[in-house]
């Protein structure tokens, strides 16, 4: 077999291993088990609230708005308290911004890993990936279980929430350290801008929660499709707000850095800037929770029929049951798409040649 059609197929076979991924881990999040039907989707319970809602206003695109609206009102009080200011809501804030930076920064390493080799190799990314991978976990985990632990422990865990967001720097700080002045200088100024953009983006969360939480009442309440694209809106500005203005001001304090001999204040400015978007990406996912939301139900609403139809025999014969089952066969499926050669997939398409 030639080359060229066994390095096609491995491309192929990689994507092919990607949407296979895709939709286990879809139907870990969306499916459930019914004994006499089969899966069947926890979003059709969205559906049926929206229908009954309907009932009473007449218009679907007015109820499906007012559930979401609903529904992110939920889970925000579930996720960081109804109380504005609290122990868990500033835990949750901050293990919350580390999650996202985090994952965000694995996203642009895996990138840089795939299709820039060079770049990947001359930031030392293998020193940081792990610790990376270890903030990212430890974050998401905090957040997503602190209100679920005792009071005193909850005081733990919102402190613990700091650890994981130093974490990285902490872990790797010899490394960064090195003889040069440059990056001794590079080192200190994000040390002494993290603590600030940490505040700001506090500050940020906050001011974000309060506006978020009335633009959420306005669209359960409201009964006209015009206020509820306006405070779609309004929603997706205050997401470009947060996160893309601070990124935008750091790039512009990064052209007018003159590497040759950095000007300590500017290098901390400069980190101060990009610390603040990396840790309002949070916030703006947050601020686009409602529209992320209005795609995953549409979309479900499309691909449910044949993930049904597909999963059937799997149902009749008891397999993959549970979400968990669902995530470990995604997660077996994303590692044959990212390291084909690590299950000799090139080996097996060899003996065919």
């Amino acid at each position: 077999m030639p080359h060229w059609l066994i390095h096609g197929a491995v491309i192929a076979g990689t994507w092919i291993a990607r949407i296979i991924a895709g939709l286990a881990f879809w139907m870990g999040c969306f499916a459930k088990k019914d004994e006499r039907k089969g899966f069947q989707s926890r979003i059709d319970d969205f559906w049926r609230l929206v229908e009954r809602r309907n009932r009473t206003v007449g218009n679907t695109t007015v109820a499906l708005f007012n559930r979401i609206g609903y529904a992110t009102t939920s889970g925000f009080d579930h996720l960081f308290g109804k109380q504005l200011v609290s122990i868990e809501s500033v835990g949750v804030s901050v293990y919350f911004s580390a999650a996202i930076t985090y994952l965000f920064a694995l996203i642009f390493v895996s990138w840089l890993h795939a299709f820039n080799r060079q770049a990947y190799d001359a930031m030392q990314a293998n020193d940081v990936i792990f610790t990376y991978i270890c903030s990212c976990l430890l974050s998401f985990v905090g957040a997503f279980t602190l209100h679920r632990l005792p009071r005193p422990w909850r005081i733990i865990s919102a402190s613990m929430s700091i650890v994981a967001l130093f974490l990285p720097a902490l872990m790797n700080l010899r490394s960064y350290l090195k003889d040069d002045s440059l990056g001794h200088m590079i080192t200190i100024s994000v040390l002494e801008a993290t603590p600030i953009a940490l505040v700001v983006s506090l500050l940020s969360d906050y001011a974000a929660l309060i506006i978020m939480r009335k633009l959420f009442k306005a669209m359960i309440a409201s009964i006209s499709v015009f206020r509820i694209i306006s405070v779609m809106l309004l929603l997706v500005g205050m997401a470009v707000l947060f996160s893309v203005v601070p990124q935008l001001y750091g790039m512009y304090l990064h052209s007018q850095i003159d590497f040759s001999a950095p000007n300590p204040s500017a290098l901390r400015n400069e980190h101060i800037a990009y610390g603040i978007a990396g840790l309002n990406f949070s916030t703006s996912l947050l601020c686009l929770v409602p529209a992320i939301m209005l795609i995953v139900v549409l979309l479900h609403r499309i691909i449910w029929p044949f993930l049904s139809r597909i999963t059937t025999p799997l149902s009749e014969n008891k397999l993959c049951t549970k979400p968990a089952a669902w995530f470990a066969f995604g997660s077996f499926m994303m590692l044959v798409a990212t390291h084909p050669k690590s299950i000799s997939l090139q080996d097996v398409l060899k003996l065919f040649s």
